[in-house]
C-alpha cells in the first residue's frame, strides 16, 4: 500500500499559511511544515492521508506538538518524522477550490464558492 498526503496548489500563500507547506523532491514529499512562516512551494496541503499501519510506530516517536500547547499530537509533525525515517510520501494533487475553515471569513469565502 503508497503512503500519501493530499496536495493543492495555489497561488494564495495565506491558504498554505493556514494550513501546512509541502515541499517535493522528485515524487515525493521531502518537508511539510504546519502554518508555516516560510512557504515552500505553491503545494498547500490538505486534510487528506494515506498511510498503512507503519504510521504508528511514527506517532510514538513524535513529542506532543508545542504548537497546540502540548495537547494534542500534530500530524504534519509525525509525516515529517516519516520522511526522515525514509518513508516514501506521495503528494496526491487535487484539482479545484479548497479552504481549510477555522474561522468565520474562511466560512464565508467557502459559502462564496458553492453559493449558498
Amino acid at each position: 500500500m503508497g503512503q500519501g498526503v493530499g496536495v493543492w496548489e495555489t497561488e494564495n500563500k495565506n491558504d498554505i499559511r493556514n494550513s501546512y507547506s509541502v515541499r517535493l523532491t522528485g515524487n515525493f514529499v521531502s518537508r511539510v511544515k504546519e502554518k508555516p512562516k516560510r512557504i515552500y512551494s505553491r503545494l498547500c496541503g490538505q486534510g487528506f492521508y494515506f498511510f498503512d499501519k507503519r504510521i504508528f510506530n511514527y506517532i510514538k516517536k513524535v513529542l506532543l506538538s508545542k504548537l497546540m500547547n502540548g495537547v494534542e499530537l500534530n500530524l504534519t509533525d509525525v509525516i515529517q518524522k516519516m520522511i526522515d525515517g525514509k518513508e516514501k510520501i506521495s503528494p496526491i494533487v487535487f484539482r479545484g477550490d479548497y479552504i481549510n475553515i477555522n474561522t468565520e471569513d474562511e466560512l464565508n469565502r467557502a459559502r462564496k464558492i458553492v453559493n449558498i
